[in-house]
């Protein structure tokens, strides 16, 4: 019986040391915390850095999309957050800032990548198809009840867009554009609520909101496409009846 318990004792110990060995690979290995030349981009937008490697520990600061930040350490094991399960990162941002961020927040760049610049553009173009494909269609303002209100915004995927109020009032209309370090999508020719949107993420949806004052104005997308409707035609001036009668 002794020697059975030995035996399978060996068995599950050998298997563990497998395990450990499969589970060490690229991707996995330790990073070394002396380098000056591993780089992380961000490729969610406000994500948070912490004092600790723990979901619940203090705010540092907020990560913008496409920042490039120095990776200095990983944490030893992976956690769980939600049914995401991945490592941590401490990094260092440019302007001297250190905490700790989790690994889906960042994409590692490998030493010896070809050109930071040009991996952060092509990333950026992709990035902007997601958005666009993800913003396209009509919205409305609501208020904090959900109940629509006056500022109507359409986004086309052709990087155009309208904007206009309830009644027929103010109009706009013009290219817009993104700027990834503010979260913002920006309307060149203005639009009736101001200049710009910020985007914020929630998973897969996007929301577009801005501060005005002291209140936020939230759109919600009532439609994911736009029909072009006709352009109303002019009035015609109907003049009136000659009542001078010629005898």
């Amino acid at each position: 019986m002794k020697n059975t318990f030995r035996y399978r004792l060996l068995i599950l110990l050998a298997a563990g040391v497998c395990a450990a060995l499969f589970s060490c690979g690229t991707d996995d290995s330790p990073i070394d915390s002396t380098s000056e030349h591993f780089k992380a981009i961000i490729i969610s937008g406000n994500s948070a850095i912490r004092i600790d490697p723990i979901l619940f520990s203090s705010r540092v600061a907020l990560l913008k999309k496409g920042e490039v930040v120095e990776v200095i350490e990983r944490s030893k094991t992976k956690s769980w957050i939600g049914k995401t399960n991945d490592y941590w990162f401490k990094v260092r941002r440019n302007s001297g800032i250190v905490g700790w961020t989790f690994g889906t927040n960042i994409k590692l760049l490998r030493p010896g990548t070809a050109s930071l610049e040009q991996y952060i553009s092509d990333f950026m173009k992709d990035d902007s198809k997601e958005v666009i494909k993800a913003l396209t269609g009509k919205w409305w303002s609501v208020n904090s009840f959900g109940d629509f209100t006056n500022h109507c915004i359409e986004i086309k995927d052709d990087n155009t867009y309208k904007s206009y109020t309830k009644g027929g009032g103010a109009f706009f209309s013009g290219e817009y554009t993104f700027d990834f370090n503010k979260n913002q999508i920006i309307f060149l020719k203005g639009a009736t609520f101001g200049n710009s949107l910020d985007m914020i993420k929630r998973g897969q949806t996007y929301m577009l909101q801005k501060e005005q004052e002291d209140q936020i104005v939230q759109f919600k997308r009532i439609a994911a496409e736009i029909k072009d409707e006709p352009e109303p035609e002019p009035e015609k001036k109907v003049e009136a009846a000659d009542e001078t009668k010629t005898e």
